[in-house]
């Protein structure tokens, strides 16, 4: 697809949504829509443009997420600590944005079982 605009607010409506692909786009801008999603489990969002600044609660209200690949963007800010907290996130794909500062800590019961993080300004590993 050849889609070059930002994600609409209204995407905030979809609270059934259990699934989203949106990778290999033109796709912008910021993803705070996606915090509507509250039931998503499964979201693509690679090799597109989108330009948001991740915080500590980023990715904080979707619950049932259980894979997230937002690889090849231009993400900045920091790891959303929330994210990490997930107890039923198996896949945090993240590589190639313009991610910095430290990993955030695990859970001891942690589902996770792929992780992906380089070509970013991660300084420091457990």
């Amino acid at each position: 697809n050849s889609f070059s605009y930002t994600i609409p607010e209204s995407f905030s409506n979809l609270t059934n949504l259990r699934s989203l692909f949106l990778d290999n786009n033109r796709i912008s801008g910021d993803l705070g829509v996606i915090e509507g999603l509250y039931n998503i489990e499964l979201l693509l969002l690679e090799d597109n443009t989108f330009d948001h600044v991740l915080e500590d609660n980023s990715f904080g209200s979707l619950n049932e997420l259980q894979i997230l690949d937002a690889s090849n963007n231009m993400l900045r800010g920091s790891l959303p600590k929330t994210l990490f907290q997930k107890s039923d996130l198996k896949v945090i794909d993240l590589h190639k944005n313009k991610i910095a500062g430290n990993l955030p800590e695990f859970p001891e019961n942690s589902s996770l079982q792929y992780l992906a993080l380089y070509q970013n300004n991660i300084k420091s590993f457990i």
